[in-house]
């Protein structure tokens, strides 16, 4: 919690709420979540993205040529991926936020204009709820941190799969809870550690 708070300070953003104070320690102060879900149906609510697993993938990317690819991120909230992205100066084409909260996407805005961190790549915002989204473009690395319930997922995986399999693009999971771990029906990961999956759909990807 010192590190998600410390971070909003650095940079001068919103992204670390809420916080709480554990029930098992007086002293103790933890990460928690906003539900959204009767605005949202499906969703997981509001979480941050510990900064760890960005690092992970970001590891993995770095390591490619991701220049002609668009970064989307699925859910953004309040935007600590892109903003952390952004922060370690990514090679990523350019930035696609999509929320289906207004209020969390109008923090992202806000987040994006008064950062100290230098946005020095285009950042698209869309209010748009992420099972409506055309998933059907090349070079797109999808990123997903929890968004959905377990229901949902799948309603997502059902509906877009094949389109994205079909194009030049990743999908990037964090999923915590690994029973919520989709079946990507016998794809392999091109990176699988910790919480993070990584799935490339095109041989030629990012070569």
């Amino acid at each position: 919690c010192l590190n998600f708070e410390q971070f909003d300070k650095d940079y001068n953003v919103d992204t670390a709420s809420p916080i709480i104070q554990a029930k098992d320690n007086d002293l103790e102060m933890r990460p928690w979540w906003e539900d959204n879900s009767s605005i949202v149906n499906g969703s997981e609510g509001y979480q941050p993205t510990p900064l760890y697993w960005l690092d992970i993938i970001n590891e993995y990317f770095s390591s490619k040529n991701i220049s002609n690819f668009s970064f989307v991120d699925i859910g953004v909230g309040k935007g600590k991926v892109i903003l952390y992205n952004l922060l370690k100066n990514m090679g990523y084409k350019d930035y696609i936020a999509i929320e289906a909260d207004k209020k969390y996407l109008d923090i992202f805005n806000n987040n994006i204009s008064q950062t100290s961190i230098t946005v020095n790549k285009p950042v698209e915002s869309i209010l748009i709820n992420a099972l409506d989204y055309d998933y059907s473009k090349d070079n797109q690395i999808y990123f997903l941190f929890q968004p959905f319930d377990e229901d949902t997922m799948a309603v997502f995986i059902d509906k877009h799969f094949e389109t994205i399999k079909k194009t030049n693009s990743y999908i990037v999971f964090v999923i915590i809870n690994q029973t919520r771990k989709p079946k990507l029906f016998n794809v392999h990961p091109v990176l699988e550690e910790g919480f993070v999956s990584i799935y490339n759909f095109s041989l030629a990807c990012l070569s």
